[in-house]
């Protein structure tokens, strides 16, 4: 049988559970200040191997009707946020994208200057 993108396709996961997962993933990761957090599948990727990021975009190309194997994906961080909380901000995105995509993200990462910033994520592809 031919794989098919898309043949792993859900709904998202409706944000008040994913908010709460987030703040209890907040509190318990650690050391780790660099992550990105599917929500969908509760996955938790800190990209140090290829095979972690093999891994997300796996998961994207198959969960998504939109996305290829064979065509690049890029994870975009649309909200800017310092606050390392859940808030208001965060909500209103993932409930932004999660009407466009059904697999919004969260990200945690920290610029060239040393601020960290928690963010929710949006995942495109050139078709």
């Amino acid at each position: 049988m031919k794989y098919k993108p898309g043949s792993g396709f859900t709904v998202p996961l409706v944000m008040a559970i994913a908010m709460q997962y987030l703040e209890e993933l907040i509190a318990n990761i650690g050391d780790y200040d660099k992550f990105t957090w599917s929500p969908k599948t509760r996955m938790i990727y800190i990209f140090k191997t290829k095979k972690q990021v093999l891994a997300l975009f796996w998961e994207l190309v198959e969960g998504s009707r939109n996305f290829r194997p064979d065509v690049p994906i890029y994870l975009i961080a649309v909200t800017n946020n310092t606050d390392i909380s859940v808030n208001a901000t965060l909500k209103r995105a993932y409930q932004m994208l999660a009407k466009i995509t059904n697999q919004p993200l969260f990200g945690s990462w920290i610029n060239e200057h040393g601020t960290r910033y928690l963010d929710a994520v949006l995942q495109l592809s050139q078709k």
